[in-house]
């Protein structure tokens, strides 16, 4: 295929390609969540293998995941959960990039039968005018952004008798914080 005139669209169409993909996903687990299926695991455990999973995305933007997690049992699913905080975390790794990296600090602690974590990050913040919208289907501030991470995070931690709030300022950083019931059961 080298040295072909149409070998020069073969990158950018597969690249539209997989953004169409990842949008397609995006729009069905928005549109039709699976109801969760609760499983006990260790949290800490959790975020330890979710930054090994994520090794890479944190090497490309030059930050670093810090972990001031205990060791605590949740009944959650698993899955969502994972793709909860895979969202938090990314939108972390990208409001830093323009800084050149910085760490990202996941904290959690436990409140009755709460279990309260923040996603903390020393990057570019919300500005103010987009703060109302954050939730907002569809309203993004990346270039190749869905707009759907951070309402279908909200989905996920609504699931799990939980909500997801976040605290900003405008180039200091970002902390979302995720509170949600340590264990769930499958009827909620």
């Amino acid at each position: 295929m080298q040295g072909r005139p149409e070998a020069k669209y073969i990158i950018p169409i597969r690249s539209e390609a997989d953004r169409l993909e990842t949008l397609i996903k995006d729009l069905l687990t928005f549109g039709r969540p699976a109801p969760p299926q609760p499983v006990e695991f260790d949290l800490r455990g959790f975020f330890e293998s979710l930054g090994e999973l994520m090794a890479q995305q944190f090497e490309d933007g030059h930050a670093t995941l810090g972990l001031q997690v205990p060791q605590v049992m949740v009944t959650w699913d698993a899955r969502q959960t994972e793709q909860m905080f895979m969202n938090l975390l990314q939108n972390a790794i990208q409001s830093m990039q323009d800084k050149g990296g910085g760490t990202v600090t996941v904290t959690a602690r436990t409140e009755a039968d709460r279990v309260i974590i923040d996603v903390c990050d020393v990057g570019a913040g919300i500005r103010d005018e987009d703060k109302p919208k954050m939730f907002t289907p569809f309203f993004t501030t990346k270039e190749h952004g869905t707009g759907l991470g951070l309402p279908i995070s909200q989905k996920i931690a609504s699931f799990h008798n939980g909500v997801i709030t976040y605290q900003s300022t405008e180039g200091t950083g970002t902390t979302f914080t995720v509170n949600m019931q340590r264990i769930i059961n499958p009827s909620v």
